[in-house]
């Protein structure tokens, strides 16, 4: 079960990737994070630069992720997503 201090941790991480605050995210994610999806591929993280450079480029395209559900794992968190594009 995941405490209540991390459940504060992944909170804040969205509350700044909306504000789009870059010097906050630093403060949350470590250097050697690492993002993956369901299947290992191209789009994978393996550093906070990698992270923040998917962030800024689904920033900038357009769309809109929603999460049905967060799962925690130990210290891992799996957030399967729907990606909903925002047509201009």
């Amino acid at each position: 079960m995941a405490t209540v201090e991390s459940i504060r941790t992944l909170i804040a991480t969205f509350d700044a990737y909306e504000d789009e605050d870059f010097d906050r995210l630093a403060e949350l994610y470590a250097e050697d994070v690492t993002w993956t999806g369901a299947e290992p591929g191209q789009r994978d993280c393996q550093n906070r630069e990698d992270v923040f450079r998917m962030f800024r480029a689904r920033m900038n395209s357009g769309g809109q992720a929603s999460f049905d559900q967060i799962l925690s794992v130990g210290p891992m968190y799996f957030l399967p997503a729907t990606w909903n594009w925002i047509a201009s």
